[in-house]
C-alpha cells in the first residue's frame, strides 16, 4: 500500500469522526441510529469505490471519469434504497432528514476526488 493510498484512508477516519461528532452536536442527534448509519455506509462506500478506481488506474486510466461517476449513482442507489424510505415513513422529507445523509456524502466524496486527482497527478508526472 502507497503512501497516499494508507494517508486517503487516515483522513476518511478522520475526517468521518470529526463530521459525525460535529453533525451529531449540532443537529442534536444521537451519535447512534440513523446518522452513525449514514456515516458509516457513506464511508463504507467511499473507501470501496476508492480502491476500485486505485485497481483500475493502471489499466483503464482513460475510464476512471466513467467509473467514478459509477461510484456516485451506486451510492444514490442506496440513499434511495435504504435511507429514503426511512425518511418518508411520515410522508416527506425533511431538509434535516436530507442532510443526514448528503452532508458525509459530500465529504467523503470531496476526500475521494482529492486523493484520486493526487494519484493520477503523480502517475502522469
Amino acid at each position: 500500500m502507497t503512501k497516499q493510498v494508507r494517508q486517503f484512508y487516515q483522513y476518511l477516519f478522520i475526517v468521518a469522526i470529526i463530521g459525525w461528532q460535529l453533525q451529531s452536536y449540532i443537529m442534536r442527534l444521537p451519535l447512534d441510529g440513523i446518522l452513525g448509519t449514514s456515516y458509516l455506509l457513506n464511508y463504507m462506500m467511499a473507501a470501496g469505490a476508492f480502491a476500485t478506481l486505485l485497481k483500475l488506474k493502471n489499466k483503464h486510466v482513460d475510464k476512471l471519469g466513467f467509473v467514478s461517476l459509477g461510484g456516485t449513482l451506486i451510492k444514490f442507489v442506496i440513499f434511495f434504497l435504504v435511507f429514503d424510505p426511512l425518511f418518508k415513513e411520515d410522508g416527506e422529507t425533511t431538509r434535516s432528514e436530507f442532510a443526514i445523509f448528503f452532508i458525509p456524502y459530500v465529504c467523503a466524496t470531496i476526500l475521494e476526488t482529492v486523493f484520486l486527482v493526487r494519484i493520477l497527478n503523480k502517475q502522469t508526472d
